[in-house]
């Protein structure tokens, strides 16, 4: 998630507070490779008497190899298991962890092999992931976004709404996972599946209060927004409208306030994601277009919002990192419109309001606001058609 040197300075400008339990789960799942870029593929070509043609398995695999796969997940759910309990065998849990992971990162994995292993594995998974010890939760929701089957997608899903603040963080970081595996791997969960889990991301968006876990949560809609895979065209536009609406609801509720930090990522990050995805040949149609569009227009409502009231200072946007924020989202949603406006076949004149905010000067910013009730009254009118009082 690429996030503009704008951005980038008027993060490193406002320092955050964040539950010790979210930065504790957060840097675990950091450490163990969860919360970095796209599933790395293992060095192990094979691991501890489960071979290659067991992970590679297509078809329905073979009593032999059945076995295989129960005795790997029982030896090390025993393992996982007898150093979660132990505050001395932590580290024996830890790697039990990361092998009951490793085969699911071959690059040759089947979806029989996921769907066996699955089925040895999710019991156990999902009892410790309601364990009140929350290291003990963030190893099982660890192994189960790496799983991407529809068992495991279920366990993360009911941990979305933990009261502990480091299990919801690596739950939506497991989800995460569980999309960039269904990208990147033959999958072994059917569309309607991930429709659903859709829907429960974006409850948990919409009811997050902690705002390191919720950009966590916008990252995992963005990965599903990101499945290029053939058949997966429903699942691209509702992540495309999970994610518009709720963080443009979002947007509403700021009501002219200034996002603090790690809201600001999920805004720009969520913003950016759309654009590219807006920018790629039949990978949004109609529903995703018009949602991101909504998105686009709250992001510049609120800076006309936030100018208002009076938020913005009249130093210019290389001297301070608000207002370069403020010209970034506003740059950002300028171009979601251009792109949807396009892939709604209903090309207009280009939105350029962004750099008038770069001066500082108050008549500037004027401009800005008055030149965006057109933008505006685009939005309310075929073919996006957003009810006029969204953008109030």
């Amino acid at each position: 998630m690429v996030v503009d040197h704008l951005s980038t300075r008027f993060l490193s400008s406002h320092a955050t507070r964040t539950m010790s339990g979210v930065r504790r789960a957060l840097a675990t799942l950091l450490i163990a490779g969860l919360c970095a870029g796209p599933l790395a593929t293992s060095a192990y070509a094979q691991f501890d008497g489960l071979p290659n043609d067991v992970t590679s398995a297509t078809g329905s695999l073979s009593g032999t190899q059945a076995e295989a796969v129960r005795s790997y997940a029982k030896k090390y759910l025993d393992q996982l298991a007898a150093g979660s309990s132990d505050a001395s065998g932590e580290e024996r849990a830890d790697e039990a962890k990361r092998l009951l992971v490793e085969p699911l990162n071959r690059i040759a994995v089947t979806p029989s092999f996921r769907l066996e292993y699955s089925r040895a594995l999710v019991d156990q998974l999902r009892t410790m992931s309601q364990d009140s010890k929350a290291e003990n939760a963030i190893r099982a929701l660890f192994i189960s976004g790496d799983l991407a089957t529809e068992t495991s997608i279920a366990i993360a899903e009911a941990q979305l709404a933990s009261t502990d603040g480091g299990t919801r963080a690596a739950a939506a970081v497991a989800m995460r996972r569980t999309y960039e595996a269904v990208k990147r791997f033959d999958p072994a969960v059917g569309t309607p599946r991930l429709l659903t889990s859709l829907d429960a991301v974006g409850t948990a968006l919409r009811k997050e209060t902690d705002p390191q876990i919720y950009r966590e949560l916008s990252r995992a809609v963005s990965a599903a927004m990101m499945i290029d895979r053939a058949g997966h065209d429903g699942v691209r536009n509702k992540a495309a409208s999970v994610l518009s609406d709720s963080l443009g609801a979002r947007l509403r509720d700021l009501a002219g306030a200034i996002p603090e930090a790690q809201t600001a990522y999920a805004l720009v990050g969520a913003a950016t994601d759309l654009r590219t995805v807006l920018g790629q040949d039949g990978q949004l149609s109609g529903e995703g277009a018009k949602a991101a569009a909504g998105f686009a227009g709250d992001l510049l409502v609120n800076v006309s919002k936030v100018i208002k009231k009076g938020g913005l200072s009249t130093d210019n946007a290389e001297t301070d990192p608000t207002r370069a924020l403020a010209v970034q989202m506003s740059l950002l949603g300028e171009q979601i419109i251009t792109l949807a406006s396009t892939r709604l076949s209903a090309p207009g004149a280009a939105v350029n309001l962004s750099n008038f905010l770069r001066s500082g000067l108050v008549g500037d910013d004027a401009k800005f606001t008055l030149g965006l009730n057109d933008v505006v009254d685009r939005l309310s009118k075929a073919p996006f058609g957003h009810a006029a009082d969204r953008f109030k």
